[in-house]
């Protein structure tokens, strides 16, 4: 199997490229005690599930980001 194949059967199986959204959600930063990060992204986790946006074509993918100095 060459690497392109390879990166090809991954990018699938991550859904890579099939997601609508993106979501980088910051857990990491000076800005909100760790409590209320993890449970930030808690919710965010149960919500999509519930909504059926993390499963389905054109979903929403989740990502835990650090700082991004947005707020």
């Amino acid at each position: 199997m060459s690497d392109d194949e390879l990166l090809q059967r991954v990018a699938k199986a991550l859904r890579i490229g099939g997601y609508g959204r993106h979501i980088f959600l910051c857990t990491h930063g000076d800005c909100a005690p760790s409590e209320a990060c993890t449970a930030s992204w808690k919710f965010l986790k149960r919500r999509l599930r519930e909504l059926k946006l993390s499963e389905a074509e054109g979903g929403v993918f989740r990502s835990q980001a650090g700082c991004l100095r947005v707020c």
